[in-house]
């Protein structure tokens, strides 16, 4: 069988003739490289440029190249050696091998001995970086706006069918091999276009050549590929909240109304039958986002057909009028509130909660269990305001959530040991003393919740900490060593309390390790903490990481005192280590992430007391 893989840049230069100008043949001389014509498809080749004229898809000589892979029919032994293009025309090129790796004796035992069946090939380009020979990487991510840039992340895959007669000619006499009719793009899939964005930016925009960004989302697109033996392997593909490329702009044209033209070329490989359709262009200077609705214009080679749809190996125009917009976003509380925008008149609001009058967005109450976020778009001195509101506070929270962690089970513990369990029915209620405490840093908390699980019946209060300025949010879980506050719920023969308290290690380097300690309860002052998890951006999960630099400072030792999990320990009375037995209950381990991931939300009416949450449907057993 005889397999290559083939790279090629779009040419930019018309040629008039359609006829190889390859070498008649290859001579069987020492220290002579052979010579391999290729012949492309004439309806197959690209035309690139915006008014349709007459430039083709084309090698480019001294830069592109193939590598060859043949595999003997007999041995199965592979063979692969490189073959660099000395020669063009606007149909094809001749592609010649250096003598170390393949000579005109070499070609004729392997072809002698072997079995055409498929040729295989990625035509990309060499000025890519890194450069590659059988397997390709291409980093879409980052382009510089460029047209030559975008030329330079163009990528074909397509295959020639060598059982075909006229797709191949093979000459043993001359040893000269060559193909005839290879389609340059034969699988629209895998496949890859050039998109050139011409954006109309108002006048007041402050526009910079080769600084201004223009980014480009679309539906699953490519942002990353890797591509060996024709496959897409392993991609990385965004959708929509991402880039799938940055750019910059590489053209920039003054206007007659003041307004600027910003011209910017990408290469795009997508994934999806209407990939033009699903496309957004953005930009943002300083602090103003610049968007718009773009038409299409699509060059096409004689063919009807969707301007929609990507036909391969062409270029696509974007022309856009981008509009400044702004995104503000606002984290506030559930009560009713305004937020005054002056000036401003409504567009559109996507949610019933949000209206807009008199210059103030009002903002109902929310009464719904659980966070929300809204979108509220108005305009005001020619920009378009696009509030992002979301409502949140601390009983929003509460509900069930599945808990995610390394357990360790001691004698009496709820759950066997396990690497990595989750741990369904954790409920988040109302805490069994919603205490107002200082931590050894003198800083103040509330517990405003509860949490059951860790324990049958037994109580974790915990406080919710959001900072609505900086919109995060995080969970304190309350680790508890006082010597009165044991919760009277073990069902351990001699031992009735339990506590819920850190499980402590000591750092080595950047790890933890031995010693560790897994049943203390004397904490230092004061004799309790919290163990601190980092809400996520959709407000639905929490996550104490592994080597977390979280720290218990007031503990009797400075070196065995990093936080690296949650003990159940049990008592015979007061909680200290007279009475605590030797052995803990459970442990649940920070190995890979402790996490809280909530899948309900609290039922109306939800209450905790010492029993557990027991309002219907929520009862802890």
């Amino acid at each position: 069988m005889f397999v290559a893989t083939l790279a090629s840049v779009l040419s930019l230069a018309s040629c008039s003739s359609d006829e190889i100008e390859g070498v008649a043949g290859n001579q069987a001389a020492a220290g002579k490289g052979i010579s391999i014509n290729v012949a492309l498809k004439p309806d197959s080749r690209a035309v690139y440029t915006d008014d349709g004229t007459n430039l083709k898809a084309a090698f480019e000589k001294d830069v592109d190249y193939i590598t060859v892979f043949f595999r003997n029919a007999k041995t199965q032994s592979m063979q692969e050696c490189k073959l660099t293009c000395t020669s063009v025309s606007s149909a094809g090129g001749t592609f010649t091998s250096d003598p170390s790796e393949l000579t005109a004796d070499k070609l004729k035992g392997i072809m002698a001995g072997g079995e055409l069946a498929d040729l295989h090939m990625i035509l990309a380009s060499t000025k890519n970086k890194p450069d590659f020979y059988d397997v390709f990487v291409n980093d879409l991510s980052t382009q510089d706006g460029t047209l030559e840039d975008a030329t330079a992340h163009m990528q074909r895959v397509t295959n020639h069918d060598m059982t075909v007669a006229e797709n191949y000619e093979w000459d043993e006499a001359n040893a000269l091999l060559t193909l005839k009719n290879v389609d340059f793009n034969s699988n629209p899939e895998l496949c890859t276009s050039i998109i050139k964005v011409k954006a109309v930016f108002p006048a007041d925009a402050e526009v910079v050549k080769g600084e201004t960004p223009i980014d480009l989302y679309g539906e699953n697109a490519y942002s990353k590929y890797t591509c060996g033996w024709g496959n897409a392997n392993s991609p990385t593909i965004t959708n929509g909240t991402v880039p799938f490329t940055k750019a910059k702009v590489a053209e920039l044209q003054d206007n007659a109304d003041g307004t600027k033209t910003a011209v910017a070329y990408v290469c795009f490989w997508p994934t999806t039958k209407n990939p033009l359709g699903l496309l957004e262009v953005k930009s943002k200077v300083g602090d103003i986002d610049y968007t718009g609705e773009y038409t299409v214009e699509h060059v096409t080679m004689g063919e009807a057909g969707d301007a929609t749809t990507l036909k391969g190996a062409k270029l696509y125009t974007l022309p856009i009028t981008l509009a400044p917009s702004q995104t503000i976003t606002r984290w506030v509380n559930d009560a009713e509130s305004t937020i005054e925008v002056a000036g401003a008149t409504l567009e559109t609001s996507n949610v019933n909660w949000l209206t807009f009058g008199g210059g103030h967005i009002a903002i109902e109450p929310n009464a719904t269990g659980a966070p929300r976020t809204g979108e509220i778009d108005l305009k005001a001195d020619g920009k378009m305001l696009k509030y992002v509101i979301t409502q949140l506070a601390p009983n929003d929270f509460k509900g069930t959530y599945t808990f995610t962690s390394k357990t360790f089970q001691g004698d009496g513990g709820p759950y066997k040991d396990s690497n990595k369990m989750a741990i369904s029915g954790f409920k988040f209620g109302d805490p069994l003393h919603g205490e107002t405490l200082k931590d050894a840093d003198d800083t103040e908390y509330t517990n405003q919740i509860g949490i059951t699980g860790f324990y049958p019946k037994a109580i974790a209060d915990a406080t919710i900490v959001i900072d609505y300025e900086n919109q995060t949010v995080k969970l304190g879980v309350f680790l508890d060593g006082r010597d009165d506050k044991g919760q009277p719920v073990s069902t351990i023969t001699n031992f009735p309390n339990i506590a819920i308290t850190p499980e402590l290690a000591t750092a080595i380097g950047s790890s933890w390790g031995k010693p560790w300690k897994f049943n203390e309860s004397d904490l230092g002052t004061p004799d309790y903490t919290w163990i601190w998890f980092q809400g996520s951006s959709d407000l639905k999960t929490f996550t104490y990481y592994n080597n977390t630099n979280q720290e218990l400072t007031q503990y009797g030792s400075p070196t065995m005192n990093k936080i690296i999990g949650i003990n159940v320990i049990c008592s015979t009375g007061d909680i200290n280590q007279a009475n605590v037995r030797a052995g803990y209950v459970e442990v649940y381990q920070c190995n890979s992430n402790l996490t809280f991931t909530k899948t309900a939300n609290a039922p109306a009416g939800a209450k905790t007391d010492a029993s557990g949450i027991t309002a219907t449907g929520y009862t802890v057993k």
